[in-house]
């Protein structure tokens, strides 16, 4: 199934960019303002935030234009409100800042390998969080210029809000052209689908390593795909991203899926002259809070976990006052048991409601 091909700048009314971004909701730091949207690179106005169709891309000059007869569609003016990382630290668009200043990076396995123009992945959506208050949370691969990390292209899997409430979604991302952020229609996805995404560069030249053309690909297997296509910023992309992982908002760990990690398989890379390279994948820890146990394992150039630990421990009836293995290596104390007095009846089996005969349970 395919995407539709209409979309929609959002630029519009904050509860319309709730509805198309699906990425609109109450928690935020406490400077940034509160119409401003969460997005695999920081909080940006929703005025900068641009969502384009697969026969649109962005040309050099940040404008969307056709992508196969090349006319001006939109012209895009640059952003002209500051922008905020996931702390809500704002960043200086004169002064380019690497991750994770620019973006809310928990822990990413990234390469310096030259210049590329092709990265792909295949990986699982885990499963839903337990504890759901708020939090956004990003998976992706991409590629980055260095030493600007002024732009990144990324396919991505997003927790967020879509429609009615939290779920998982699938979207292709171009950050930072222009100060702002431009991605294709956010798709929905259900926990355990397997997803396929692309970073692919076209006319590229071997001597500057700059490619003219871009286009960014995510999908379910055997289901929709949405796609980002865009000029080159006149940079190689010389900083690969095998596996990144992004949040905001998480104040506790139980807020993280309890699938406990995300691995990105099949991962293939090519240089601008098309030969298949074979990156050594380097942990890049950003230092999250709370740490959760976030980590990286890369046992070869095509696989990259993603790792953390959500609480699983679960009390019931059957376990007060018992101490219990959280499975992040430390422990949950169940609360106290209630018991109905002698001569009582239990009404729910738990101590909680009792009533004395002749009354009855309701």
């Amino acid at each position: 199934m395919h995407i539709r091909s209409v979309f929609m700048l959002v630029a519009v009314s904050t509860a319309a960019v709730a509805q198309a971004n699906g990425i609109l909701f109450e928690t935020r730091p406490e400077n940034v303002p509160a119409d401003y949207l969460a997005t695999p690179s920081g909080w940006f106005h929703p005025s900068c935030v641009i969502e384009l169709g697969e026969e649109e891309k962005l040309d050099v000059n940040g404008n969307v234009v056709g992508r196969r007869d090349g006319l001006l569609r939109r012209s895009i003016s640059r952003c002209v409100y500051p922008r905020f990382d996931r702390d809500g630290r704002q960043v200086l668009s004169n002064h380019p800042n690497p991750p994770p200043t620019v973006n809310g990076w928990l822990v990413a396995g990234a390469a310096f390998a030259g210049a590329m123009e092709f990265i792909s992945a295949n990986w699982i959506v885990p499963a839903n969080p337990n504890n759901i208050s708020g939090q956004i949370l990003y998976f992706f691969p991409g590629l980055e210029p260095s030493p600007t990390y002024d732009e990144i292209l990324q396919p991505v899997l997003g927790w967020n809000t879509i429609g009615s409430g939290p779920s998982w979604t699938i979207s292709s991302w171009n950050c930072c052209r222009n100060d702002g952020t431009a991605h294709s229609t956010l798709v929905p996805v259900g926990a355990g689908a397997t997803l396929y995404g692309y970073v692919w560069g076209t006319n590229c030249s071997t001597d500057s390593g700059v490619c003219a053309n871009w286009q960014v690909l995510t999908s379910i297997a055997g289901g929709a795909q949405t796609t980002f296509n865009t000029d080159a910023a006149n940079e190689p992309l010389n900083w690969s991203l095998a596996a990144v992982y992004e949040a905001y908002n998480v104040d506790f760990c139980n807020q993280h899926s309890p699938s406990n990690s995300v691995t990105f398989s099949n991962v293939t890379v090519r240089n601008v002259g098309g030969t298949p390279v074979t990156p050594s994948w380097v942990e890049n820890y950003y230092n999250p809070s709370p740490a959760c146990d976030v980590g990286f394992n890369s046992p070869s150039s095509s696989t990259a976990t993603i790792s953390w630990c959500a609480p699983n421990a679960t009390c019931t009836p059957d376990t007060c006052e018992q101490t219990l293995p959280d499975g992040c290596g430390g422990t949950v104390t169940c609360p106290a048991c209630h018991h109905c007095a002698p001569g009582t009846i239990d009404c729910n089996g738990d101590g909680t409601f009792c009533v004395r005969p002749p009354a009855v349970c309701p």
